[in-house]
């Protein structure tokens, strides 16, 4: 992404979390596609995969939540001091998904075929993970992740070449989701 744009929001941010003082930003969901006015106590600037996140508690909804800079319209300091209570983990917190998005974490079993073996095995996709390589050169892909549109998105991206084995309701969602992907081809 280009930032430009974001610089001056950034850089606002950024000495806030340095001085631990809350901001006040106006921010558009993406889900929502409405502004609202926050005040966020800025945890942790978060750059991943290319998009810089706000990684702070949110006092509109009460709990720690993640901001994509790209969809902050204002940024505004604030007098108000805040402290990052030690029980928050930010690796913990940004580490349960296949991206940015959180969720409750579940046991997630993967086969991936021979041709694509090899990409899994030369990257960390999630923290914890651990790889089986079978006699026939494919593999056995196994973490505890949440079950988010990223991991959706990750698991189509390899196609034919992957299968989920676990849990069933995964597996079934993105049968259905490859389902209706023939359907709108059809007749192309």
């Amino acid at each position: 992404r280009d930032y430009g744009a974001n610089r001056a929001a950034l850089e606002l941010i950024t000495a806030a979390a340095m001085q631990k003082r809350c901001v006040r930003i106006d921010y558009t969901a993406m889900g929502r596609k409405t502004r609202s006015q926050r005040m966020v106590a800025p945890y942790k600037i978060w750059h991943f995969r290319g998009s810089i996140y706000l990684v702070g508690f949110c006092h509109l909804r009460q709990d720690v939540r993640i901001f994509a800079l790209n969809r902050i319209q204002a940024v505004e300091n604030t007098a108000e001091a805040f402290e990052v209570p030690e029980s928050f983990d930010a690796t913990a917190f940004m580490g349960g998904g296949f991206g940015v998005f959180a969720g409750k974490p579940v046991r997630l079993r993967i086969w991936f075929a021979e041709k694509i073996a090899g990409y899994i095995e030369e990257r960390i996709w999630h923290p914890g993970q651990t790889i089986q390589r079978n006699p026939d050169g494919s593999i056995l892909y196994e973490a505890r992740a949440a079950l988010t549109a990223e991991t959706r998105a990750w698991m189509l991206g390899w196609g034919a070449g992957a299968r989920v084995l676990a849990p069933k309701r995964f597996a079934d969602e993105l049968q259905s989701e490859a389902e209706r992907m023939v359907a709108r081809y059809r007749g192309c």
